[in-house]
């Protein structure tokens, strides 16, 4: 997947420094890499800045480590190096998701009523000491943060780097602008909301159109948009092992959980996902059987793992095409719009090997007789782990 949206012109956000090295390891060019994480080691800053990747240093302290790191470098380094701050616009739906706050600890906090406020004035400090600062970025929070919320963290650090350019010009000195990503996904059905599109028109009406075009002229935007990008476009499908019989209730025992739906387990009201069902003869959607046993009672999927709490879903929504559908044993479970936050949590839990992963890549068939089209291969890009991969991650 990495390789193919750098083939396509991304670049990649990383937050530890393995993250940096899979996504050079992906072809991605080192100045399209943003190492972003809260906590680098002196070792993750030196190898960065060898390497000449973008890095945003999280807190003050951190600027000083980067600044006696260049020093020490025996030529130049190619990395920009720009400061995270946080502009306070509050809590989402979503606490734990939520990155500015006053608690937060990601970035340097900043009250934008005024320029002369102590927190915006130390800031400017910042930037007027350290001539390599020459970006600035900000991430108010993921799922659970509202367009507005969003727009309105993208205005208050357009305004701070305004105020930058004034302090250490006459040359602009920001010269990159990251606002960061976290556009929701819509978890309820298949729609596409919100959209970048609607984001887009949020911060034109936030910012203002005319005052978001000369904030971000002649200075590069970047954005780090990961989730909205490809949760609806992956699925998890796991076979229903049994099935246990209790009064109006039926309970499918899967082969994958918490393992792999962390946040649905541990947060389902919260990271709600739509189960779907393939009936285990045909592999298509599993029809009603309307004179089955307990038909009308509730349904619930579970996960493998050693624990009460490992649960897809407690009571799946059988209304519509579900409606009257039972489970059974070697029928397929299809946890939809998970493409996202699955693998990359994947549980150690009861040693369970992560799952293999396939991917439709779209080949050109040439015929026979001649002519050509395009066809969707279904093709494995990552084996499942085998049993001695995991009894060696436990040494």
């Amino acid at each position: 997947v990495l390789h193919s949206m750098v083939r396509a012109g991304f670049g990649l956000e990383a937050a530890s420094l393995n993250e940096v090295k899979q996504a050079l390891r992906c072809g991605c060019a080192p100045h399209k890499v943003v190492f972003d994480s809260p906590c680098k080691s002196r070792a993750d800053i030196d190898f960065a800045l060898r390497a000449g990747v973008h890095i945003n240093a999280n807190t003050v302290a951190e600027v000083g480590r980067i600044r006696a790191a260049l020093a020490l470098l025996p030529e130049p380094s190619s990395s920009t190096v720009g400061l995270r701050v946080n502009p306070l616009v509050g809590p989402g739906d979503i606490a734990a998701l939520s990155t500015a706050t006053s608690t937060s600890k990601f970035g340097v906090p900043f009250l934008s009523d005024s320029a002369s406020s102590s927190s915006v004035q130390a800031i400017l400090g910042v930037f007027e000491e350290h001539a390599f600062l020459t970006s600035i970025m900000c991430h108010v929070g993921s799922q659970g943060m509202s367009l507005e919320a969003m727009a309105e963290g993208a205005r208050r650090v357009l305004w701070l780097a305004d105020l930058v350019d004034q302090r250490c010009g006459p040359e602009k000195r920001i010269r990159t602008v990251d606002i960061g990503g976290g556009l929701a996904v819509n978890y309820k059905d298949n729609r596409i909301t919100p959209s970048f599109a609607e984001y887009a028109q949020t911060l034109q009406r936030v910012c203002g159109e005319d005052s978001l075009k000369s904030a971000v002229s002649g200075r590069q935007l970047i954005t780090e948009f990961g989730k909205a990008l490809v949760a609806k476009s992956g699925a998890v499908a796991t076979r229903v092992e049994d099935v246990l019989e209790q009064e109006q209730r039926r309970t499918a025992i899967c082969h994958a959980g918490a393992d792999l739906l962390l946040r649905t387990a541990y947060c389902p009201t919260q990271f709600p996902l739509r189960v779907a069902l393939l009936d285990r003869q045909t592999l298509s959607a599993k029809p009603s059987d309307p004179a089955g046993k307990d038909r009308d009672g509730q349904v619930c999927f579970v996960g493998p793992l050693c624990f009460s709490g490992d649960v897809i879903t407690a009571d799946w929504d059988r209304s519509g095409q579900w409606a009257g559908v039972v489970p059974a044993a070697g029928d397929v479970c299809v946890v939809l719009d998970s493409g996202a936050n699955t693998l990359s949590l994947f549980s150690r839990h009861c040693s369970r090997a992560s799952p293999a992963v396939f991917a439709f890549r779209r080949v050109r068939r040439v015929h026979a007789r001649g002519g050509e089209d395009l066809a969707y291969v279904l093709c494995c890009i990552r084996e499942e782990e085998t049993a001695d991969e995991v009894l060696a991650f436990w040494g």
